[in-house]
This record gives C-alpha cells, structure tokens and sequence, in this order.
C-alpha cells in the first residue's frame, strides 16, 4: 500500500479486518490440530509400514543367501565326487562288441 492508501483507511476499518482475521483463525485452529494430528499418526503409520518391509526384504535376502549357500554347497560335493577308476584292460573289454549266442536246436 502506499501512503495514500494508509491515511485512507480508517482505524475502525483496521479493527474491523483483524478481528475478522482473528475470529478465522479460531475457528481454523481447532480444524488444524486435528489435522496436524492426523498427518502425525499417518507418518507413523507409514515409517512402521517402511520398517516392516525392510525386515521382509533382509529376511528374504538371508533366506536366499542361505539357500544359495546350500546349493552351492551341494554343487561343490557333486564335483567332488569321483567317478570308480576302471582297469583298462576292463574298459577295453567293455568296448569290444560282444558275440550273440544262439540257443541250440532240437532235432525232433
């Protein structure tokens, strides 16, 4: 405002506007603590919700760690496992083909 404005406008005018102003905000402040209230409860709400998944997500990712143990655990024994050595000369006879018999006939 400039100074023309302020002599212009009369105290009672003034008075007027902050009790307007005052009365507003009584009737808002009640409106406003509830809702301070339940912005307060809700980000509770949300940090207990947050914090629960964290722990289903590092429990899922222990889980699967130890899972993932396990199966490499197991992978290495398979490896580890050997094979019985056969003889050669067992493996050779093994690779040579075999003669077919034939059942004897009966003369009747």
């Amino acid at each position: 405002m400039t100074q023309e404005n302020q002599q212009e406008v009369s105290p009672e005018v003034l008075e007027n506007a902050r009790k307007k102003m005052v009365d507003f905000y009584k009737r808002e402040l009640p409106l406003m603590r509830l809702r301070a209230e339940y912005e307060e409860l809700a980000t509770k709400i949300d940090k207990a919700r947050f914090d629960r998944m964290v722990t289903q997500i590092q429990t899922a990712q222990l889980l699967d760690s130890q899972n993932q143990f396990e199966q490499d655990q197991y992978e290495q024994e398979e490896e580890e496992q050997v094979e019985p050595e056969v003889p050669q000369e067992e493996e050779e006879e093994f690779k040579k083909p075999r003669k077919l018999r034939s059942l004897k006939k009966e003369t009747v």
